[in-house]
Order: structure tokens, then sequence, then C-alpha cells
């Protein structure tokens, strides 16, 4: 008989009939079956004896009781019979001493018993028991089979639940990213666009404003312009009395920022004559007043690094 397709007997019994025992044990033997005893498989020195034992009980194809007077009052078998009745193991009494009443516990009352007592057919009660086992030990054996492939398919599809469930959330995160992503370039592109349409704005307002201003400016206002970078500060004074002058956008502008500068040159290179080189700043400011000056006729605006933002800021201009 091939003991891996039943599993082992677990042997519950009292140390009273030790001596009946390993008959019992050597017979089942004898016959192929392997079992579980505590005198064999528990190690000396085992430091937790009664897991030992539960793992033993939950292990095996079935539990033999050895019923007889003493093993009925055995709290151990007792305690036995009950855990592998809670772990829904087959339980196979055999009556070994005594009869019903003395050796049959009332927790097994209701089961089918092998008799092994004096005056049965021993070796007919120990065929019984072994093909009671084997039958039982088959079913056992199945069942923990089906329960092992059950945890494998269980365990595989927790398996892939939770790759289903990792892949989702990376899947998920990745459309995130990209979303993101697509945000991110559009906020870019429009203000991208804003930014083009400011300019373009801003392009076409100049356009605008400085063909306005051209409409608007006469060829005296250019003569007058000219007039204030070359002769300043003299004729910007001038024009400043002049009501029908000072008022014109254009001759407002130059004159302001050119009575500005005149102002300042004139004393800086008063300033710098001193130390013998305000003759050569001076024909340098005036031929940028010139240059100024020509610009200012062409009908352009001058914008003078400092000076210019001066004018507009104190409203001059």
């Amino acid at each position: 008989m091939d003991s891996s397709s039943v599993g082992y007997a677990f042997v519950s019994y009292s140390r009273n009939d030790l001596a009946i025992q390993q008959r019992i044990l050597a017979a089942l033997r004898e016959r192929g079956i392997s079992v579980w005893v505590d005198t064999e498989n528990l190690v000396p020195g085992t430091p937790n004896w009664e897991r030992t034992i539960e793992n033993g009980i939950k292990g095996c194809g079935a539990i033999i009781v050895l019923l007889s007077p003493t093993a009925s009052k055995s709290e151990w078998v007792l305690r036995e019979v009950i855990y592998a009745d809670v772990h829904q193991k087959h339980i196979i009494p055999v009556l070994i001493d005594g009869n019903d009443r003395s050796s049959i516990p009332f927790h097994l009352i209701s089961y089918q018993r092998v008799d092994l007592t004096k005056g049965q057919n021993w070796n007919f009660g120990l065929q019984q028991l072994s093909d009671t086992f084997t039958r039982y030990s088959r079913i056992e054996v199945e069942k923990m089979r089906l329960e092992s492939e059950m945890v494998v398919q269980e365990d595989a599809a927790r398996q892939a639940t939770i790759k289903a469930a990792q892949e989702k959330i990376m899947r998920e995160s990745a459309e995130k990213s990209a979303r993101d992503e697509a945000k991110r370039l559009e906020a870019e592109r429009i203000v991208r666009e804003e930014a083009k349409r400011k300019t373009a704005e801003a392009t076409k307002r100049k356009v605008v404003e400085e063909s306005a201003r051209k409409d608007w400016i006469t060829s005296d206002d250019k003569l007058w312009a000219l007039l204030t970078y070359i002769f300043t500060p003299l004729v910007p004074t001038i024009i400043l009395l002049m009501d029908d002058k000072k008022n014109r956008p254009f001759i407002r502008l130059h004159n302001a920022q050119s009575l500005v500068w005149g102002i300042s040159s004139f004393i800086l290179n008063t300033l710098l004559s001193m130390i013998f080189i305000g003759i050569f700043t001076s024909l340098i400011s005036f031929f940028i007043s010139i240059y100024w000056g020509i610009q200012a006729y062409n009908g352009q605006t001058i914008d003078i690094p400092l000076i210019t933002n001066f004018v507009k800021n104190q409203g001059w201009a």
C-alpha cells in the first residue's frame, strides 16, 4: 500500500495500554500504514510539544482512538478526540479493553467502532481497522489536495487581482501624467499665444500711433524740434514763452527733453572744463544734439537714456 496516497494515522491512547498499542502499531505497519504516535514523534526537548500534537492531528489521514477503561478517563485522549472533531478529521474508535459502558466516552458513543477485545477475531479486526483507515484517509488526502489546489487557485487569483490593481494604478498614473503634461503644454501654448497677441497688438498700436502722429506732425513742428536740440537750452526756453508752439505734442516732447539735456550737458561740460577736457565733451554734446535734431526733423521721437523717462514721469511731455 502506498502510504503517501493515504497519509498517516494519528494514534490516541492511554499509557496504561502501551503493550497492546505496540502490537496494533506493528500490525498496521505490516499492512503499509504509517502511524503518528507521541512516543516516536515527540522528540525529547521539544519546546512546544502541545503544538506538535496539534500539527500531528491536523496533518493525519484519520485518528485512531484506542478505547479502554483507562483511556475513557484520560484527559489527553479526550482533548485529542475533541481537537480532531473540531478539525473535521475522521475518528476511528478501536475497543481494546472493557465494554461499551466502561470504555466508550460520551463523545464517541454514536461512532461505529472496531472491536479488538479478547474473544474477537484479532486478524479480522485489524483488517477492518486497516480498510476503514485506508478509506477515510484517502478521502482526507483528496480533501487536502483539493484544499491545497483551492489555496493555490485563490493565491493565483489574489496575485492576479493585486497585479491587475497595480497595473490599473500604473495605468491611471501614466494617464494622469499624460493629462498633466497635456495641460502644461496647453498652458504654455496659451501663454505663448497671449504673448504673441499682446506683442502684435502693441506693434499694431505703435504703428497706428506712429501713423497718426505723422499725420498731425507738420513741417513747422519738425523744424522747431530740430532747433530745440541744436540751440539748447536757448530755443527750448523761448518755446516755453510761445503758447502756439509749446502745446504742440511733437514740439512739447522734444522741447522738454532737449531742455533737460541742454541744462545737464551745460553743467557737466562746465565742471569738466576745470580739468581741461570740457572743450572735448562740449563738442561731443553738440554733435549728439545735431544728430538728435536731424532725427526729430525726420519726424522721429528721440529716446534719451534717463532723460526721456524722467520727462515723461514729470508729465512734461
